[in-house]
């Protein structure tokens, strides 16, 4: 208590400790405090009118904590504030409509991870002075207001609330404003209930802007060809939404991009070569989608690439460009898809790749050797496809693998019995042509671990598979191949 004798204290900088109990009141008397921080810690309680009384702070963060209860009015009173950092506490009602009127040298406003409900201030375009807003994981309603006004806003961070109406005409008004902000980095809207069409006022947006996210929300139409103009852009994310037709070419004119997710609507037609140009990319997802056609050569100019998922399209042909990639390591998902041929061998050159699904296509052939280059592996999805002949003795030097699924094949000969060697928790090989003894250590011992139904020739085992037990001969033979 006795730090609220400190008169002349102009800072006071607490953050990342383990403070508990309320803020004290004799702190309200340090009324030369310029800047009070206090974030990432564990106070309670609320904040009192008394706040007022610091009339020159210019800096309130008190972040990450468990205060609530509603913001005092006399907080939007203090006409000095350029920070007021609230987020991730319990503070909860809705905002004033005049929040903003006596706040004109804002410049940060960090709300998010509250409960804040009703909607935006109308107001907050009074705050001119403002470069980032970000309130997310609230539960904001309504529109979002005009923020023409805002010509400093940087960072306009709005995801997981419930703003728009899902609305055709009045949810993306404010979209025609944001032609003002000339400093506009980074949008973010996602998990709204935004609708309609995204219009092509978009490609006036600043040309500092590098990032869109735009997913979870309820747009509708085509991918608008004017973003081709937003030159700066790096992130694009719009999934799981209703865009439909094509993906514009004009997109390969954004040679920056790194970031490039469209997975979950309802796009068609074909990948153009112009996938191509953006060399920069390390993250691509369009699945779930109506794609279609072969993929093109030029996606081996990608080779930032370190995830790419295609998967459930109508993709057809063979897969021998995405193989190769040089520094593929999240995900290589290719499922679902009408892919042919065989898999080939440069499936080895993915030496870093964690998770490799090309389940559900039309693959041939043999499952190859080269398949044990692929060290990294710790998911390997083959189910659903017409590989035959044997499981390949390489697969036993991926040591950690933790699922294998080869259902659902034409694949014959033994179970390969090194597999109970590695660190296998799930292994599928169901609805195959194997035959010969089950091992019974490692994912073997686990009868819920493992699945291996549909191999009519199969035997021994432990118990609880149910297996009938292998002729004598049979296992005379296996010892006798174990001990030479």
């Amino acid at each position: 208590m006795e730090i609220g004798s400190l008169h002349k204290l102009e800072g006071l900088f607490l953050p990342l400790n383990n403070f508990t109990g309320e803020i004290p009141t004799s702190l309200w008397n340090l009324t030369s405090l310029r800047i009070l921080s206090l974030s990432h810690n564990n106070l309670e309680g609320s904040i009192p009118e008394e706040i007022g009384w610091l009339k020159i702070l210019t800096v309130f963060a008190v972040s990450f904590n468990k205060l609530s209860g509603a913001i005092p009015f006399a907080l939007y009173n203090l006409s000095s504030l350029i920070v007021m950092d609230l987020a991730l506490n319990h503070f909860n009602s809705s905002l004033p409509s005049n929040m903003f009127l006596n706040l004109p040298n804002l410049q940060v406003l960090g709300l998010g991870g509250n409960q804040f409900t009703g909607p935006i201030p109308v107001s907050i375009v009074n705050a001119s002075m403002l470069s980032g807003i970000t309130i997310p994981k609230n539960h904001f309603t309504g529109p979002v207001p005009n923020l023409g006004k805002l010509h400093k806003l940087s960072y306009l961070e709005l995801f997981s609330n419930n703003l728009g109406s899902n609305s055709t005409t009045k949810d993306l008004e404010f979209f025609e404003s944001l032609m003002n902000c000339s400093e506009l980095n980074e949008l973010v809207l996602t998990f709204n209930n935004f609708g309609g069409h995204l219009p092509n006022c978009m490609c006036n947006w600043s040309t500092h802007l590098t990032s869109i996210y735009l997913q979870d929300n309820q747009f509708y139409g085509q991918i608008p060809e004017a973003l081709g103009n937003l030159l700066s852009l790096r992130s694009l994310s719009m999934d799981n939404n209703h865009l439909a037709e094509i993906i514009p070419t004009t997109l390969g004119k954004l040679q920056s991009m790194e970031f490039l997710s469209l997975s979950a609507n309802k796009l068609s037609g074909k990948i153009i070569r112009f996938i191509g140009n953006l060399t920069r990319l390390f993250h691509l997802d369009l699945s779930n989608n109506m794609l279609e056609g072969q993929v093109p050569p030029s996606i081996r100019n990608c080779e930032s690439l370190v995830y790419l998922d295609l998967s459930q399209n109508n993709f057809r042909g063979a897969i021998v460009h995405v193989m190769g990639l040089p520094y593929l390591s999240i995900l290589l998902n290719l499922s679902r898809n009408s892919f042919i041929g065989h898999l080939p061998n440069e499936v080895g050159k993915l030496t870093k790749i964690d998770k490799l699904d090309v389940s559900h296509n039309h693959l041939t052939g043999n499952i190859p050797q080269t398949i044990g280059d692929c060290q990294s592996l710790e998911y390997l999805c083959l189910q659903g496809n017409f590989f035959q002949e044997d499981i390949p003795l390489s697969l036993a030097s991926l040591k950690g693998l933790r699922c294998l699924d080869l259902s659902q094949n034409n694949l014959f000969g033994s179970i390969l019995k090194d597999l109970q060697d590695i660190a296998l928790e799930y292994l599928n090989i169901s609805f195959n042509m194997l035959d010969g003894e089950i091992p019974r250590k490692g994912v073997f011992s686990n009868a819920s671990a493992t699945s291996l139904i549909g191999n009519n020739k199969l035997c021994g085992g432990i118990s609880q598979l149910e297996l009938p037990p292998c002729p004598i001969n049979l296992m005379d033979k296996e010892n006798i191949k174990t001990s030479s």
